[in-house]
């Protein structure tokens, strides 16, 4: 398998890992240790706090410009890449849907670009979600016109689309997902609340952008879903930590690491165009969840497109260690494996969740060059908690590194001798950034072992 294809075979095989119910005792048992926020983390002392970090803009070489729909298999060394853009758009009366696809290699530079479906879509507002279902290997568009969105349903070689007809009504931004876990398509929906004390007023008076979650076996028919951490409610809102202003306009959602991600636009009326749509006052914000369906919003002061000014509308394509986001000319990039991460501006500690080490010792993903200051000190402990000796803090120090596989090693002593036995790992960092802890050298070989 090229390392293309193992990278999006991987992408699936992590979300899918998440349909196999594990036991919170070894949840962390295959050795890939992720710091996304408290719950990853135990016995903390000291100033910790958990980071995100943002979207880098990247040249692209032949892409055809539009909106990055999915990614399926062309050969065994490049993807087809489907995207969608609206011609025609200044005339509302005649507005067309174009369905292309492009072939890459390294999601950088493309060829072969073709339209493979183009519909007369007058009223389209220009916003369209494509879904691989992997079930039947089918390929879904989802288009909004006119209040209504619509399904086409295609085969994964672009051909043979049919009209499915209109699933529902209601706004036009939307992020539809395939959910291995559930088996179905899963939709973050934006849905116009009522909200009569709105002040300032926009172009949607009275009425306030949040999030509705749908499921769907068919795409549809459509049934409203309110995940646990809603408590109940139907829809997700901005919360008492959020300006009163604030509103969800839409999100892009993503499989990571066994967990999901989410690119959560956060958008807020402008006073001074009161009665118009707001285009400055807008941000975008990484969420995080374990299962796809439970959201927590732990990086709020990090504006994921800040070096881009955009924010994508589906998902990335994964490929070559990277994330790579598509939209209209642009495109961006992030590291797949550095996201989120755990630092310390002072002298801090904590240790990880339990796991059972594994054969082939372990590899630290940081950053300990960030300053003259930076330094990590790892130390290994037992199923009490206690200190093993010769794995020492004083034995396994880190600085002037920033590498995504640094070998932890206690002076010459690998950790790879406790294959199999549970244990954990305190880490003292300061001035550092902790992406990740793996079980081999590079990110390829770590997943290919998940």
């Amino acid at each position: 398998m090229t390392e293309l294809f193992r990278a999006i075979y991987v992408f699936a095989a992590l979300s899918y890992a998440l349909t196999v119910p594990r036991h919170p005792a070894y949840a962390q048992s295959t050795a890939h240790l992720l710091f996304w926020d408290v719950s990853d983390v135990t016995d903390v002392a000291g100033p910790i706090r958990f980071g995100a970090e943002k979207l880098q803009p990247l040249i692209l070489g032949g892409w055809p410009g539009g909106h990055f729909g999915t990614a399926v298999k062309r050969d065994a060394d490049r993807v087809w890449v489907y995207g969608w853009s609206i011609r025609n758009r200044e005339d509302r009366d005649c507005r067309m849907l174009e369905i292309r696809r492009t072939s890459t290699g390294d999601g950088t530079n493309f060829t072969e670009g073709e339209v493979v479906l183009a519909i007369d879509q007058p009223g389209a507002q220009g916003f369209v979600n494509i879904v691989h279902r992997p079930t039947d290997n089918r390929l879904f568009a989802f288009s909004w016109e006119a209040g209504a969105m619509r399904v086409w349903r295609g085969e994964a070689d672009g051909t043979n689309w049919a009209d499915l007809g209109v699933a529902y009504r209601g706004h036009d931004a939307m992020n539809i997902i395939w959910h291995p876990g559930l088996n179905k398509f899963l939709n973050f929906q934006t849905y116009l609340e009522p909200w009569p004390e709105k002040n300032p007023d926009d172009n949607l008076a009275n009425l306030r952008r949040v999030l509705q979650f749908k499921t769907s076996d068919d795409g549809i028919h459509w049934e409203d879903i309110s995940p646990d951490f809603l408590g109940g409610e139907p829809f997700w809102e901005p919360d008492a930590g959020d300006d009163p202003a604030t509103e969800f306009y839409r999100v892009a959602a993503f499989p990571h690491l066994g967990r999901y991600a989410m690119l959560l636009l956060v958008y807020k009326a402008d006073p001074d165009r009161v009665g118009q749509h707001s285009q400055e006052r807008l941000r975008t914000e990484w969420a995080i969840s374990r299962d796809g369906l439970n959201w927590t919003r732990p990086f709020r002061g990090t504006n994921a497109e800040e070096h881009l000014g955009w924010t994508p509308v589906q998902g990335p394509l994964p490929i070559d260690d990277t994330f790579k986001m598509y939209h209209h000319a642009d495109a961006a990039e992030i590291s797949h494996d550095r996201i989120f991460f755990v630092t310390s501006d002072n002298q801090a500690q904590f240790a990880t969740q339990p796991f059972a080490m594994p054969a082939g010792g372990l590899f630290l993903n940081a950053n300990v060059a960030i300053s003259a200051h930076s330094r990590v000190e790892a130390e290994l402990l037992d199923s009490n908690g206690n200190v093993i000796a010769g794995y020492e803090r004083d034995q396994c120090v880190i600085a002037g590194q920033n590498v995504h596989a640094i070998p932890l090693s206690w002076n010459g002593n690998e950790s790879g001798a406790f294959a199999g036995s549970p244990t954990r790992v305190r880490f003292h960092l300061r001035d550092a950034k902790i992406f990740g802890v793996s079980y081999k050298s590079s990110l390829k070989e770590n997943l290919k072992q998940q």
